[in-house]
Order: structure tokens, then sequence, then C-alpha cells
């Protein structure tokens, strides 16, 4: 059986710590029998066993702050966020051979996603670094939400927020589309430490990382220039094929049936205005198809006017053999 640590918070509360593990074994009201606990609190949980207490990501000290680490299965979906997309599984590992377990959350439409530790137990007043490796997060149209929120005592409104995309926070390394993030923040006063990650409008994926210097001999890898979203793992290739700037990703292979135009137009004040249209008319495109399913227009039409499937294909064939005069 684990060692226990009865310490005290704010409000005269009794907390039961594991020495171990940092597990909240149990809480009592400063009113409340000593033998009667009120309120049990998990560190974390799996999905699939949530009732089942798990370990606070293990912190190690290093340059003055611990360094706590990204652990999938002490993360599960936000229960107030009712369309969060999130799924734990197990992806290829970017760094060697095998498999390593992944949080993908967010999607490309308007679904606010989230992920939750349960509240943790951290030393007070004490300096932490939230070690993690992060693919995706950003969009072509520069209006996701990728972030990290630190949260003490449950207190929303004085919340820690990181934004994860863009150049807003410098990473620590990247590395074939991967960017490790060393996170630091100070617990003050606080008796529970709770993590949330937040994706919408974008695909974000969340790995664990070792030791940052275990990674000293990675070869350098800039992420590309000029390019209006980062490496996506949800694509094949890493960035989609189909987008007006493929061939600044992909310079080696021109960009079939695509031309860029520029439309120069002046305002009346002697300002000359480049507006691309190409990347307008995608971004039209894009909002489109999130709205409306064309499948089920195409099928209305065609009973609407009794049109046969097989009768457009078997006049499209004719006029095909019409044109090359069979």
């Amino acid at each position: 059986m684990n060692n226990t640590l009865n310490i005290t918070d704010n409000n005269n509360n009794t907390v039961t710590v594991s020495v171990e593990t940092g597990e909240v074994i149990e809480k009592q009201t400063a009113a409340a029998n000593e033998n009667t606990a009120v309120e049990t609190i998990q560190t974390g949980g799996d999905l699939l066993r949530a009732n089942e207490p798990v370990t606070v990501p293990e912190a190690k000290e290093q340059s003055g702050a611990k360094l706590l680490y990204f652990n999938p299965r002490s993360f599960k979906p936000n229960k107030d966020c009712t369309n969060t997309k999130a799924d734990r599984s197990f992806i290829s590992n970017p760094f060697g051979s095998g498999l390593t377990e992944a949080y993908t959350i967010g999607n490309w439409s308007w679904d606010w996603s989230q992920i939750d530790t349960a509240d943790m137990v951290l030393d007070k007043n004490t300096d932490y670094e939230f070690v993690f490796w992060l693919n995706g997060g950003e969009n072509d149209a520069g209006n996701e939400t990728c972030r990290l929120d630190i949260i003490f005592d449950n207190d929303h409104e004085n919340r820690y927020v990181y934004n994860l995309s863009r150049s807003f926070i410098r990473y620590e390394r990247h590395y074939k589309g991967w960017y490790l993030y060393r996170i630091p923040f100070n617990t003050g006063d606080a008796c529970y430490t709770k993590l949330s990650f937040i994706s919408m409008r974008a695909y974000t994926t969340i790995i664990k990382a070792e030791a940052p210097e275990s990674y000293n001999n990675l070869p350098e890898d800039l992420p590309p220039e000029g390019v209006p979203q980062r490496h996506n793992i949800i694509f094949s290739e890493g960035f989609p094929r189909n987008s007006w700037w493929s061939s600044k990703v992909f310079p080696d292979i021109p960009v079939v049936n695509y031309v860029q135009h520029t439309q120069n137009y002046n305002s009346g004040n002697g300002i000359n205005i480049d507006i691309d249209v190409n990347e307008i008319m995608d971004s039209i495109r894009e909002r489109i198809e999130d709205e409306v399913d064309f499948d089920d227009i195409t099928e209305e039409i065609m009973d609407g006017l009794d049109i046969n499937s097989e009768t457009i294909k078997d006049r499209i064939i004719r006029q095909i053999k019409d044109s090359l005069k069979f």
C-alpha cells in the first residue's frame, strides 16, 4: 500500500495524498469527522476505465523547474463540450520504430474540442515545465484555435492560456512536422492544478515527449516557410495537395490544372490592393462544403427531374464516342 501524507489547504480542509503517486486519496472538510470522507478526487483516468485512479504525470527537476510530461491516458474529453472531437489511439512513432500513443482533437469544422486532466496535487509555489510534442493545430484560413489552458483550484477566470498555433510561443525543437514545447508555469498557492488542450477548425495531435536533452542528436529540421498552415499528419504527405499553395510545399511536383490568379484593385485613394482570387474561392468552397451535403442535393434534383443515372452515363459514353468518331 502507498504511503500517505495529510496536508491542509487554504480552507483548512484535510487532504490525504499518496506520497508515491501524488494521487488524492480523500478530502475532508474541517467540520467533518476524521473518519468520514466527504469527497474523493481522482488524478486522472483512462477513457475506458474512467473510475480508476491513475498516476499524475511524472515530475522531474531540471534547470530549477520540475518537468511534467504529457500522458494521453491522464486526459479525457471535457463533458461540458458536447461537440468535442477527440480520439486516443496509437500512431507510428515519428522519432523511431514502433508505435506511440497519441491524442488527436478537433477537426476542420467549428467543433470546440477539449480534453482535460483531473485535478492534480502539485507542489505549491513551484516552477514547472509541461513538455510534449504537438503536430498540426493550424488551417490555411488562419482562424483556428489551438491552445493549452492551465487552471488552478477550478478558477477559470484566472487560468493561464497558451496559444500553440502560429508564432505566439517559441517551440523548443521541430522535427518532421512535430513541435516540441516546454510550457512554463508556477503553481503559486494553488492546491489543485488542471491541464486542458483545446482545438477548433484544425486537427491537433499530441504525443508524449522524453527528456528534452534526449533529442539533442536529432538532425536540424526547420519547418517550411511561406505556407499558411503547418504540417498535419491528417494528410498523407503532411500538407493538402489541392491547395493554392501546394507548389510551395512540393516545389518539384507541379500542381496540375491549377493557375494562381492575383488581381490588382485600386481603392480610389491611390492605394493598390492585391487580392488572391483563388485563395478567396478556396475559403468560400471550404465553408460551403462544411455546411452543404451535395450528395443529398444531387439525389433530390434527380428525383425531381425523374432522371435515371444509367441514362446519364449512356449519354456521356455516346458523346465521347461521337467526339472520337467511333
